[in-house]
């Protein structure tokens, strides 16, 4: 028997197949050049698993299985090495999934 879906979250991502989240830059000024923002799905070793860069409206879209096996989802400049820079912010995967249930946007530090 096949465990049900118990959170917002959980049912659009058995719906889809993917797991959408939004991400806003804090502090950005109407003039400002944004730079393109990517999210890594990183498991327990480090690895990364899957990469997506962010569409115009600021919406990741990770696949079910990377998000469901990440520890962790990275976001950052598609310009930075990957987690290596300061300006790359990781967050828990339940930090995802808990924007993810509430409809709220992740806010990035600029």
């Amino acid at each position: 028997m096949s465990k049900k879906p118990t959170s917002r979250a959980e049912r659009a991502a058995r719906e889809s197949g993917r797991v959408n989240f939004n991400v806003v830059l804090h502090d950005v000024k109407p003039d400002d050049t944004l730079p393109e923002l990517i999210a890594d799905a990183v498991d327990a070793n480090g690895k990364s698993i899957e990469q997506v860069a962010a569409n115009e409206k600021g919406v990741f879209s990770l696949s079910e299985k990377a998000f469901n096996a990440a520890t962790k989802i990275v976001i950052g400049s598609r310009d930075e090495e990957p987690r290596e820079d300061t300006k790359r912010v990781p967050f828990h995967r339940h930090q995802i999934a808990q924007a993810v249930e509430t409809g709220e946007a992740i806010i990035l530090p600029r």
